[in-house]
Protein backbone atom coordinates (compact mmCIF):
# COMPACT_ATOMS: atom_id res chain seq x y z
CA UNK A 1 0.00 0.00 0.00
CA UNK A 2 1.22 3.53 -0.79
CA UNK A 3 0.30 6.46 1.13
CA UNK A 4 0.67 9.94 0.17
CA UNK A 5 0.60 12.84 2.94
CA UNK A 6 1.72 16.08 3.03
CA UNK A 7 3.88 15.77 -0.95
CA UNK A 8 5.29 12.97 1.08
CA UNK A 9 4.91 8.93 -0.04
CA UNK A 10 5.06 6.28 2.25
CA UNK A 11 5.23 2.57 0.75
CA UNK A 12 4.34 -0.72 3.07
CA UNK A 13 4.62 1.84 6.04
CA UNK A 14 1.95 0.10 8.53
CA UNK A 15 2.40 2.55 11.09
CA UNK A 16 2.41 6.19 9.66
CA UNK A 17 2.81 7.85 13.07
CA UNK A 18 3.80 6.67 16.74
CA UNK A 19 3.88 8.52 19.67
CA UNK A 20 6.00 6.74 22.65
CA UNK A 21 6.05 3.44 20.47
CA UNK A 22 2.64 3.44 20.76
CA UNK A 23 0.51 3.37 16.63
CA UNK A 24 -0.95 6.77 16.79
CA UNK A 25 -1.72 7.09 13.09
CA UNK A 26 -2.07 3.84 10.50
CA UNK A 27 -4.24 3.51 7.44
CA UNK A 28 -5.50 0.19 5.95
CA UNK A 29 -7.08 -1.29 3.21
CA UNK A 30 -9.97 -3.63 2.84
CA UNK A 31 -11.95 -1.85 3.23
CA UNK A 32 -9.95 1.45 3.54
CA UNK A 33 -10.30 2.92 7.31
CA UNK A 34 -8.02 5.04 9.08
CA UNK A 35 -6.99 3.98 12.37
CA UNK A 36 -6.26 7.20 15.12
CA UNK A 37 -5.23 6.40 18.31
CA UNK A 38 -4.92 9.78 20.44
CA UNK A 39 -1.96 9.50 23.20
CA UNK A 40 -4.22 9.95 26.29
CA UNK A 41 -1.41 11.73 28.53
CA UNK A 42 -1.82 14.71 26.01
CA UNK A 43 -3.04 18.00 27.64
CA UNK A 44 -6.35 19.22 26.14
CA UNK A 45 -6.72 16.08 23.99
CA UNK A 46 -10.30 15.32 23.00
CA UNK A 47 -12.18 11.65 24.48
CA UNK A 48 -11.95 9.67 21.49
CA UNK A 49 -15.44 9.04 21.42
CA UNK A 50 -16.51 12.34 20.69
CA UNK A 51 -14.85 12.11 17.55
CA UNK A 52 -17.36 11.06 14.40
CA UNK A 53 -16.21 9.16 11.37
CA UNK A 54 -18.09 9.29 7.90
CA UNK A 55 -17.67 6.19 5.38
CA UNK A 56 -17.82 5.57 1.81
CA UNK A 57 -16.46 2.55 0.11
CA UNK A 58 -13.48 4.62 -1.32
CA UNK A 59 -13.11 7.37 1.61
CA UNK A 60 -13.19 7.79 5.48
CA UNK A 61 -13.14 11.59 7.38
CA UNK A 62 -13.01 11.92 10.68
CA UNK A 63 -14.13 14.77 12.47
CA UNK A 64 -13.13 16.26 15.79
CA UNK A 65 -14.63 19.40 18.55
CA UNK A 66 -16.64 21.41 16.16
CA UNK A 67 -16.94 19.13 13.14
CA UNK A 68 -13.59 20.07 11.83
CA UNK A 69 -12.17 17.36 9.33
CA UNK A 70 -8.94 16.19 11.64
CA UNK A 71 -8.21 13.13 8.79
CA UNK A 72 -9.43 12.09 5.78
CA UNK A 73 -8.44 9.19 3.28
CA UNK A 74 -9.45 8.48 0.07
CA UNK A 75 -8.38 5.72 -2.12
CA UNK A 76 -7.23 6.39 -5.38
CA UNK A 77 -8.10 4.90 -8.68
CA UNK A 78 -7.39 1.03 -8.48
CA UNK A 79 -5.42 -1.36 -8.75
CA UNK A 80 -2.88 1.09 -7.13
CA UNK A 81 -3.60 0.66 -3.58
CA UNK A 82 -2.43 4.50 -3.01
CA UNK A 83 -4.29 6.11 -0.46
CA UNK A 84 -4.26 10.20 -0.36
CA UNK A 85 -4.36 11.24 2.92
CA UNK A 86 -4.99 14.56 4.72
CA UNK A 87 -4.02 15.44 7.97
CA UNK A 88 -4.46 18.37 10.57
CA UNK A 89 -4.61 17.02 14.47
CA UNK A 90 -4.13 20.92 15.97
CA UNK A 91 -8.01 20.55 17.17
CA UNK A 92 -6.90 17.58 19.05
CA UNK A 93 -4.05 18.87 20.79
CA UNK A 94 -1.10 17.25 18.26
CA UNK A 95 1.08 19.88 16.35
CA UNK A 96 0.78 17.77 13.41
CA UNK A 97 -0.91 18.85 9.94
CA UNK A 98 -0.35 19.13 6.09
CA UNK A 99 -0.74 22.17 4.05
CA UNK A 100 0.89 23.11 0.51
CA UNK A 101 4.50 23.07 2.00
CA UNK A 102 4.54 19.70 3.26
CA UNK A 103 3.94 17.31 6.49
CA UNK A 104 4.27 19.34 9.73
CA UNK A 105 5.79 17.80 12.75
CA UNK A 106 5.57 20.56 15.42
CA UNK A 107 8.41 22.92 14.06
CA UNK A 108 9.83 20.45 11.48
CA UNK A 109 8.39 20.29 7.53
CA UNK A 110 8.51 16.99 5.39
CA UNK A 111 8.36 17.38 1.97
CA UNK A 112 8.47 15.05 -1.22
CA UNK A 113 10.42 12.18 0.72
CA UNK A 114 9.81 8.52 0.35
CA UNK A 115 9.80 6.14 3.20
CA UNK A 116 9.47 2.62 2.00
CA UNK A 117 9.47 -0.20 4.26
CA UNK A 118 9.69 1.12 7.34
CA UNK A 119 7.49 -0.83 10.20
CA UNK A 120 7.02 3.43 12.27
CA UNK A 121 7.44 6.11 9.57
CA UNK A 122 7.61 8.64 12.02
CA UNK A 123 8.19 7.99 15.75
CA UNK A 124 7.87 10.95 18.23
CA UNK A 125 9.44 10.64 21.69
Amino acid sequence: MRVILGGNLFVNCPTLIAYRGVPTLRVMLNPLRIDLNIPPNLPGAPNPAILRHVLTDRSEAIFGPGDYAIATATLLDPPTETVHLGLDLRPIGINIYVDPAGLHVGNNVFAANVVEGAAVAINLA
